[in-house]
């Protein structure tokens, strides 16, 4: 792995940052529970980082790691073991990728989204989880709990509001599409039975079949059983949404191969780079903690 941290680059008129010890790559990771209709987030709690040791940000952070080997999923496996202590390397868990993400303008670091389904794992979500780390001080003692959605709203980490965002925007997009399947389903069935379902609905009855003739009534019940079921087909589709991965997917060695094109393009826009001279005497072993440096 490049052991050069940052560099600074310029583009144009554009100047920006990339990571070249994670590849310019990350991922972002948002496990979760399902328990009683309600969705709890696994959170990093007070994630040490001295950069903003004296701002005021969130207490809650999504779990993060720079890109390992070129390989996503691993990657999401390693920092699950790492950072809480959970091996989701196994059939229980679900994991979704949810697509790219670009933190701000200014950096060119590609970040992978994921969301972690641990619900048949039982875990108990008012304890806090540790992982092993992975040596560096800014892992010393990290910790996760489970936390309710108000307490992502109020996070100002981005990555967390990305991956979040992403998911829950296209939960509301599904809501709609539910909706509209239901619109037709008793279209299809008022005009079918030449009744109007709309209204006999506003009546709240008891069964609309009792707006029928006897002899319709088998038929009502088998079409509506089909489309109910269509209707539940969809949801259980658009609920899952994100694409399934694993080690051996197609699509994890999608994203293995899209991860080294990227590597490979970027060594190529900054092939090239120059130490900056800056005096570190108000900020005494800066030159020990990052390596900075310029692209020609």
């Amino acid at each position: 792995m490049n052991q050069e941290f940052l560099k600074l680059i310029q583009v144009d008129f554009m100047h920006g940052v990339e990571e070249p010890w994670c590849n310019n790559q990350g991922v972002a990771i948002l496990p979760y529970v399902l328990k009683d209709n309600q969705y709890y987030f696994l959170l990093l709690n007070n994630e040490n980082n001295p950069l903003f040791k004296d701002k005021k940000i969130s207490k809650y952070s999504t779990i993060t790691g720079g890109l390992e080997n070129l390989d996503p999923c691993q990657t999401v496996i390693n920092e699950m073991l790492e950072e809480v202590g959970i091996n989701v390397k196994n059939d229980e868990s679900k994991i979704y990728y949810l697509g790219e993400h670009y933190a701000n303008k200014s950096s060119t670091k590609l970040w992978y989204l994921f969301r972690i389904d641990l619900t048949e794992f039982s875990l108990d979500l008012t304890a806090t989880y540790k992982g092993k780390g992975d040596g560096t001080e800014a892992e010393k003692g990290i910790s996760a709990e489970f936390v309710s959605y108000e307490k992502i709203y109020k996070s100002n980490d981005a990555l967390c509001l990305a991956t979040y965002g992403k998911w829950s925007c296209k939960n509301e997009i599904n809501k709609i599409k539910i909706n509209k399947l239901s619109e037709l389903a008793n279209k299809e069935l008022s005009d079918t039975f030449e009744i109007n379902i709309n209204e006999i609905n506003e009546e709240n009855p008891e069964s609309i079949i009792d707006y029928l003739p006897k002899e319709m009534w088998q038929e009502f019940l088998k079409l509506e059983e089909k489309l109910d079921q269509n209707i539940f087909n969809e949801q259980h589709k658009l609920n899952n949404y994100g694409m399934l991965i694993s080690i051996s997917s197609n699509l994890n060695e999608y994203l293995k191969l899209q991860a080294s094109e990227f590597h490979h393009k970027n060594k190529i826009t900054f092939p090239k780079s120059e130490s900056i001279e800056f005096d570190n005497s108000s900020c005494p072993g800066i030159s020990q903690l990052i390596s900075i440096s310029l692209e020609l």
